[in-house]
């Protein structure tokens, strides 16, 4: 969706340009240049003396916002047509500012989680964008150049900002007006009742839920409903025909087999119990009233956000969403617990693992890092080295303390969550950043540290195998791999034999070219020998994979530009016999050109012997028919365009299998 609008901006993104200070509506700018002016901000306000990490961070996220909507006017006006303008509004409506009257009051009270109340909100600002917007989203619903899924897109995003006003307004102890919400939600799922085409179900499933919630979580605590009110709205609702809340729900695991629809479910969970479901009274104001201080304190830890938006654009308002979330839990959590406001090392084990599975990312340039996110491995990022070694010193006083205490529970599940984030985040920016591999051993350190202290052997071999499929994130050698996995062999051969033998499986099956026969969906005869002498992408996937249907258009823009050179795609779907028509519809409205291979019988014996499991999986094979990358190694899609000059041209792509990146 409008992705094409984006190429000239990413490439400046990622490669650090910038145009200053200067305005979008500078008339010197190029449209490009303006982009670039609009969608960066190389020299952010510093932090003030008195400003803590946090507090800082959402002084910038604001003003950011702020900046984004006024120089995105600039754009629309000087630039009646550039297509560009139709993604910054997206990101205007789908990324809000808050309006405070006083940015140092409001700063300083949505950083602290003691403080119930909140700043004052700037009416005439928001009344003066509501006024300026109008004409604006006028032309984006009429315009050729927008798609339906985008218009759905800000639609649902003027729903989210809608809920954020209203609690806005409640708080601060204003008129709100919650039915004209509950009627532009009712009448977003009448319009909305089903997906656009079989590529959109996934998103549109997702999209639905996440607006529901908002309905009975976010919402509840304005409603003061009681349960005949409440289930006449979910009459309403049922009424739309909505397929998403008013059908029955596949039972997963269970073909043919359906569970009750979302607003049934609710329905039963009042029949049942003859009251509001839980989750909506623990949502409500008098069962916050009715905790004690502490659990009021952590009940104002904010809640993970949920995307609207599978598009770029939705990509981009999902991070920043998460980046505000995962910054809040942490540096809360730690105000809660260096003033001794925790009630039990328990608790504080529970939000440990919270932020350890959601991680900042402590990007330098906040509002440049959203877009370079989406498209580029976090580790590549550049970031906060003073604020991760803060944090740094906060955990391991933190697992000190929590280690050290009498907890009246297995603590795995914290150390599972320890293992993610040294492994897929700490580890992994240590080494590209600093050439430091102190965290890297580290992590290999509490990978250990699952078995020796709490004998899980299956999440061993699982982060064991994780680590052996992709060294290169770690810049282990091959000496460091066996070192690590003899280790583990030798605590304890039987159980641990696993991660041994994947090593050695996956160096030696590197040695031997691919294999693979059998017939394609168009019954033609297939043998993969027929392709030495070229580059080979091998895609396996499935029509339940999203991630899968989503990276095809990319895939499919790489295949084509590099096909003159000997690149070819080859896809292996795994559910023909099940999906059959899926495959075809899917097949047809990409206008993918490569060979499908059907792979329903070869899952198990391909999967154990490159040893993956789920997809997508990629296996980019050198001209001989040999494995040259896999998936980890791979990454992005997108990477692939970098990889591929090289392999293309070393003829068979005689690369170093884990080599040392310098860059």
């Amino acid at each position: 969706m409008l992705r094409f609008v984006f190429v000239v901006f990413l490439l400046c993104s990622m490669a650090g340009c910038n145009s200053g200070e200067r305005g979008a509506g500078d008339t010197q700018l190029t449209a490009d240049q303006a982009w670039d002016a609009l969608t960066t901000w190389p020299n952010p306000p510093g932090r003030s003396e008195n400003e803590t990490e946090l507090e800082y961070f959402l002084r910038i996220v604001e003003l950011s916002a702020q900046r984004r909507r006024e120089r995105g006017f600039e754009f629309w006006s000087r630039f009646p047509d550039d297509p560009r303008r139709y993604s910054w509004l997206l990101l205007a409506v789908a990324i809000p500012p808050t309006y405070p009257t006083d940015i140092e009051t409001w700063v300083r009270l949505a950083a602290d989680p003691r403080m119930a109340s909140i700043a004052d909100v700037d009416n005439d600002a928001i009344v003066d964008w509501d006024t300026r917007y109008e004409g604006l989203r006028s032309q984006f619903l009429a315009s050729t150049n927008v798609d339906a899924e985008a218009k759905r897109f800000l639609k649902a995003a003027e729903l989210r900002e809608a809920v954020t006003r209203l609690h806005q307004r409640r708080q601060s102890g204003q008129e709100f007006n919650v039915d004209a919400v509950l009627d532009a939600y009712e009448a977003f799922f009448a319009e909305y009742g089903e997906p656009f085409r079989e590529l959109d179900r996934d998103a549109y499933s997702r999209l639905i839920s996440s607006l529901w919630n908002d309905v009975v979580l976010d919402l509840s605590g304005a409603f003061a409903w009681d349960t005949r009110s409440f289930s006449r709205y979910l009459d309403r609702i049922e009424a739309t025909g909505n397929r998403r809340l008013s059908l029955p729900l596949p039972r997963p695991g269970s073909p043919g087999e359906t569970l009750p629809s979302l607003v049934d479910t609710l329905r039963l969970s009042m029949d049942r119990n003859g009251e509001l479901p839980l989750m909506m009274r623990q949502s409500t104001p008098e069962h916050r009233e009715s905790l004690d201080e502490i659990e009021k304190l952590w009940e104002r830890l904010p809640r993970r956000p949920i995307s609207l938006s599978v598009s770029y654009e939705g990509q981009v308002a999902q991070h920043h969403a998460f980046q505000v979330y995962a910054r809040k839990l942490r540096d809360y959590g730690v105000l809660l617990w260096q003033n001794q406001l925790v009630s039990s090392e328990k608790v504080l084990a529970k939000w440990l693992h919270d932020t350890l599975y959601a991680p900042p990312t402590y990007a330098v340039d906040f509002v440049g890092g959203l877009h370079h996110r989406v498209r580029v491995d976090p580790a590549d990022l550049v970031r906060d080295g003073r604020a991760i070694k803060v944090w740094k010193k906060n955990f391991e006083l933190l697992i000190g303390q929590i280690r050290s205490a009498d907890i009246d529970s297995d603590l795995l599940w914290l150390q599972e969550a320890i293992v993610f984030e040294k492994v897929l985040v700490t580890a992994p920016y240590s080494w590209r950043s600093y050439r430091d591999k102190s965290e890297v051993y580290d992590a290999l350190s509490e990978v250990e540290r699952l078995f020796t202290e709490y004998s899980d052997v299956e999440k061993t071999v699982y982060w064991a195998n994780k680590i052996v499929r992709d060294p290169d994130s770690l810049g282990l050698s091959i000496d460091e791999l066996e070192g690590f996995v003899s280790r583990l062999y030798e605590r304890s051969p039987s159980q641990l034999s696993q991660p041994k033998s994947v090593l050695e499986s996956l160096i030696a099956v590197r040695k031997v070219p691919f294999e693979l026969k059998g017939t394609t969906i168009d019954n033609e005869p297939f043998d993969l020998t027929s392709y030495r002498g070229k580059i080979v992408l091998l895609e396996h996937w499935s029509t339940s994979c999203a991630a899968c249907i989503a990276d095809m258009p990319r895939l499919k823009r790489i295949s084509e530009r590099f096909a003159r050179d000997g690149f070819e795609v080859v896809s292996i779907v795994y559910d023909w016999e099940r999906n059959r028509r899926r495959v075809l519809r899917i097949k047809d409205e990409l206008s993918l050109d490569w060979t499908t291979v059907i792979g329903d019988e070869q899952y198990e014996e391909i999967s154990n012997k490159y040893g993956f499991k789920g997809f997508p999986q990629y296996m980019l094979l050198r001209r001989d028919g040999t494995l040259f990358a896999s998936t980890a190694e791979i990454g992005d899609i997108d990477n692939l365009e970098n990889m591929l000059p090289e392999l293309l041209r070393l003829g068979n792509g005689q690369v170093a299998l884990w080599k040392v990146t310098t860059q």
